[in-house]
């Protein structure tokens, strides 16, 4: 009660308004905006247009709205710090997928240097260097358009044999151990995607069913069809997966068994896009009998 205070500040003790005097000459009270003990604002009144001395249950009145008014102004808040948040989780989530894909796109480069020192003079090495260049120029391109539209990519698919996305996958990992061996018997079967997407995302399974193996054991890829399905399965004699793990953690995006080295987006990253074109991913693992990530995609070309 501001003309209390001016009557006797005794009142009041540890209050000094003297700075804000000319400001509040007009006003008559300052209620204090309250949330968890904490003051976050306050609210100015006026004189009121008839004399009036407050009792206690004015002062009460005067808290509840001043609590309900304090409030609500912390969701206004909250909702402003949450509407943030979003954006930054969004860019953060954006910047993880390009940083995903460097780490793809560095470790093809890294490896062709590698064997540039042992084949340089050979045509065939040159020729598919060229090739894996041109890859990742282009790969680094589309990376380029996704930050510049802010993560918005336009869908882009084409009809492509199932035969020729297994091989692709499997020739892109062929110089890490153990070497992917390819079993193909879907015949001439044709699936719609993208095709380094799709290429990518089975090659992402391949790469870590070999460094669950660790340099040794087998990794073998069947492609083939079960009616109006397209099937790509992964199988690997490594450590295995226990099945919380696969639960909890496996597609959780920013979990990951790699420690710095890894970011944990492969496997969310790789199911989500098969889910996008109406397929679907399923892992069968236990702790010491490998595992097998199977890739199921609709036909094209069935009926």
């Amino acid at each position: 009660d501001l003309d209390e205070y001016r009557r006797d500040r005794s009142r009041y003790p540890g209050l000094d308004i003297d700075a804000d005097e000319s400001t509040l000459a007009a006003d008559r009270f300052v209620v204090p905006l309250i949330i968890d003990e904490a003051v976050t604002g306050i609210i100015i009144l006026g004189q009121p247009q008839v004399p009036i001395n407050l009792i206690w249950e004015d002062y009460d009145i005067l808290k509840v709205a001043a609590r309900q008014a304090a409030g609500f102004l912390a969701l206004r808040a909250a909702d402003d710090e949450l509407a943030t948040a979003d954006q930054f989780r969004a860019m953060d989530q954006l910047s993880a997928f390009v940083v995903h894909d460097l780490k793809t796109i560095s470790a093809q480069l890294g490896l062709l240097v590698r064997n540039a020192e042992k084949h340089a003079t050979k045509p065939e090495f040159v020729a598919d260097m060229i090739k894996t260049t041109d890859h990742a120029v282009a790969r680094m391109n589309r990376l380029l358009d996704q930050l510049r539209n802010r993560g918005v990519e336009q869908p882009s698919t084409e009809r492509l044999r199932l035969v020729d996305v297994a091989t692709s996958a499997v020739a892109r990992h062929e110089e890490r151990l153990p070497r992917p061996r390819l079993n193909a018997t879907c015949g001439e079967a044709v699936i719609c995607a993208d095709r380094d997407r799709i290429v990518s995302a089975i090659g992402n399974i391949i790469e870590n069913a070999q460094q669950a193996c660790h340099g040794n054991g087998r990794v073998d890829v069947d492609a083939r069809i079960d009616g109006n399905w397209a099937i790509i399965s992964v199988r690997d004699t490594g450590a295995g997966m226990s099945s919380d793990f696969i639960d909890q953690q496996l597609f959780a995006p920013f979990a990951t068994t790699k420690g710095i080295t890894g970011i944990g987006i492969g496997a969310f990253q790789t199911r989500a896009y098969v889910r996008s074109i109406g397929g679907d991913l399923a892992v069968r693992s236990a702790p010491g009998h490998g595992s097998e990530f199977t890739v199921r995609l609709p036909r094209a070309d069935a009926t």
